[in-house]
């Protein structure tokens, strides 16, 4: 049988169990942005979860828009003038 990531999304979005294997889970809900679920209002957020996988380098202060990020700035980290996410968009609460 084949479920469609978008079909299944809805049960993992935020749940708590799904959050902690965050890595594990992270490309289904990936699928399911792309199939047009919406993970987070942040589009922003969104947009740069979408670009690169989890913990990868972002890129440098100054080279995204922290403004836009708002209150989710907390799911991401600055170490040597770099960004990356901590937190995908799905379990944040921002």
């Amino acid at each position: 049988m084949r479920v469609r990531a978008i079909d299944i999304a809805p049960f993992l979005h935020g749940m708590e169990e799904a959050c902690r294997r965050m890595s594990d889970l992270d490309v289904v809900m990936r699928e399911a942005a792309r199939q047009g679920y919406k993970v987070h209002p942040n589009e922003y957020y969104v947009q740069l979860w979408l670009s690169k996988p989890l913990g990868d380098p972002l890129g440098h202060v100054g080279e995204i828009d922290e403004r836009a990020l708002g209150d989710c700035i907390k799911h991401f980290t600055n170490s040597y003038n770099i960004w990356r996410m901590t937190t995908p968009p799905w379990c944040a609460v921002c």
